[in-house]
């Protein structure tokens, strides 16, 4: 037993009484089922290994100054530091309570955030609290420690997971299955899709983004057209997974009408014909379906999106529903129309077109009914307009999605 002896006093001596432990705590007598779980198939090696890999972490900064990652920030490992609350002093994880969510500063990014940024308003953190806390140690009225192995917290802005950067692996492990279980769509999906007109002509598929446009004449002036990139794929899940669009089947739909809508990014508004924009949409300028109420409205309001929202009263439903989310009124949403949305919201617009304005998740999706194209179809655009086209994508995206499984 002399080796369990001469283990257990190293163990001890690493400090491995939690990882916030601090240097001047009082050693804690440990037995041998405390160090290997009561699992007896351990032999020494293993107890040994167990002990050199503490050993090693007991120097790791993140243990100490209580860094953080984020499964949306833009570098795998880029991190910052926590800061308890109310205290400008940087924390170690001891410091630490499950209420303590402030961040000495942000991440450089956010890649699935609506404007690619990080924000530190701790408004966003899920029930304002780290998740997966240690249960078994409270350091005053609700205010447990956490684990570095387990805690983490989750950002609603970015969707990201927040958590202890190598204060243990588990977890970490975890966060990246999970990231990739959330996975709704890919780029290889995107670039292999091929779909043809009711003349047999291929489609275009890519992004073509505004690069500026003329109030004026209500024309865009176009970046060059360019292929799908992973920062695309990017930012449509990120819009899927915020509206709800979670499943195959609703994934499929919605990118079937999209890519009948705006060939997935080609048309950011609308096409017009001719050189009189104004003209051209004359015949919505009053239409009360739309809300259009003022001369100009129809191209003004005309289609803008990934989906073509129509009309001033889905282009102000959108204005308000953004300033709530970002706590700031974008007054060119209305003020600027379509070109803007087109411009700034291609996305974000279109999934708030389905979710929020048209309900379409809950209205044909139940229990992930297996909706018809013709039926999604006429919600969406009120007709059966490319309707082959509509089909073509759904098959292909639906067998695609449902093979991944």
């Amino acid at each position: 037993m002399q080796v369990w002896v001469y283990v257990l006093e190293f163990l001890v001596l690493l400090g491995l009484t939690g990882c916030g432990a601090q240097e001047e705590e009082e050693a804690v007598e440990l037995t041998f089922d405390d160090i290997i779980g009561g699992n007896d198939s351990w032999d020494e090696s293993e107890i040994y290994e167990e002990a050199r890999t503490n050993e090693d972490r007991q120097g790791e900064r993140a243990t100490s100054e209580a860094l953080v990652s984020c499964t949306s920030a833009p570098g795998e490992s880029e991190t910052v530091k926590m800061a308890a609350s109310g205290n400008e002093i940087l924390a170690d994880i001891s410091q630490l309570n499950k209420n303590d969510i402030s961040r000495e500063a942000p991440f450089s990014g956010c890649r699935l955030s609506p404007d690619k940024k990080c924000t530190l308003d701790t408004s966003y953190i899920e029930g304002g609290a780290w998740q997966d806390y240690d249960e078994n140690y409270d350091m005053g009225t609700g205010k447990n420690a956490l684990d570095c192995d387990r805690s983490y917290m989750f950002c609603q802005y970015g969707h990201g997971i927040i958590y202890l950067k190598d204060a243990g692996q588990t977890f970490k492990d975890q966060v990246e299955e999970k990231a990739e279980d959330e996975l709704l769509i890919t780029l290889d999906i995107l670039q292999g899709m091929v779909v043809y007109d009711d003349d047999g002509n291929k489609i275009e598929l890519g992004v073509r983004e505004i690069e500026s446009y003329d109030l004026e004449d209500s024309i865009p002036i176009y970046k060059e057209k360019r292929e799908f990139t992973q920062e695309d794929v990017d930012e449509i899940n990120r819009v899927m997974h915020k509206f709800e669009i979670d499943t195959p089947n609703k994934v499929a739909h919605f990118l079937a009408q999209c890519t009948a809508e705006s060939n997935l990014g080609i048309g950011p508004v609308e096409k017009y014909g001719g050189d009189d924009v104004f003209k051209y949409f004359v015949e919505r300028d009053y239409r009360n379906d739309l809300g259009n109420c003022q001369q100009g409205d129809g191209a003004k309001f005309r289609g803008a999106g990934a989906i073509h929202m129509t009309g001033r009263s889905v282009h102000i439903g959108f204005q308000e529903y953004m300033a709530k989310e970002q706590k700031t009124t974008d007054d060119n949403i209305v003020n600027h129309g379509a070109l803007y949305v087109g411009k700034n919201y291609f996305w974000e617009s279109a999934g708030y077109y389905w979710h929020i304005y048209k309900d379409m998740n809950n209205k044909y999706f139940k229990n992930d009914s297996i909706s018809s194209v013709a039926q999604i179809t006429m919600a969406v655009n009120g007709g059966d307009s490319q309707q082959e086209l509509r089909e073509q994508a759904y098959v292909y995206l639906i067998m695609e999605l449902e093979g991944r499984k």
